[in-house]
């Protein structure tokens, strides 16, 4: 079960681009230098799907980002791409067929995309926790010597979270016995 989407989609993609290119070829259409790409890119990707499981996914994911954003095409004769931009200028065209497959494959995969944009962008669960412990202690220091009307009224202001947890730890603590 471990990359079905993933080699659902595989399959989806080499079957698109063979038909495309034995339409081109019947046809005798051109074929788009974009699509050569798309076949190189997508061997590089089957090899690393038999050979290096563990990329596989970042790699099928890279492929079908090159899709969207039209570096690439898999379909050599009616490719629907969205343009962005205003006027004549058009500053980007996303290819619809990749971009939905790279949607399914998101959502699909989006707790593995998470801990990646975690990984290299924010903070991990157990980070925020730490802070808001950091932040709940420095407030319950800061509020130790108050009294029990003290506290309380303190209670009843506009107070982030951290702050009202370390006023009832020290209710709880030194009132509640």
């Amino acid at each position: 079960m471990k990359n079905s989407i993933g080699k659902l989609i595989l399959a989806f993609l080499w079957v698109t681009l063979i038909i495309s290119l034995l339409t081109s070829y019947l046809s005798k259409t051109k074929i788009n230098p974009y699509t050569i790409f798309a076949v190189i890119g997508l061997m590089i990707v089957s090899i690393i799907f038999f050979k290096f499981q563990k990329i596989f996914n970042k790699a099928l994911f890279i492929l079908l980002i090159l899709g969207s954003l039209n570096f690439i095409t898999f379909i050599n004769q009616y490719n629907l791409t969205l343009s962005l931009g205003f006027g004549n200028f058009r500053f980007i065209n996303l290819q619809v067929y990749s971009l939905t497959l790279l949607i399914l494959y998101s959502f699909v995969n989006r707790k593995k995309i998470k801990i990646q944009y975690i990984k290299i962008f924010g903070k991990t669960e157990q980070e925020i926790i730490n802070e808001k412990k950091s932040l709940t202690k420095m407030f319950k220091k800061k509020f130790q010597d108050l009294n029990e009307k003290e506290i309380n009224d303190k209670l009843k202001e506009n107070l982030v979270d951290e702050a009202k947890e370390a006023l009832f730890e020290l209710l709880k603590e030194k009132y509640e016995k």
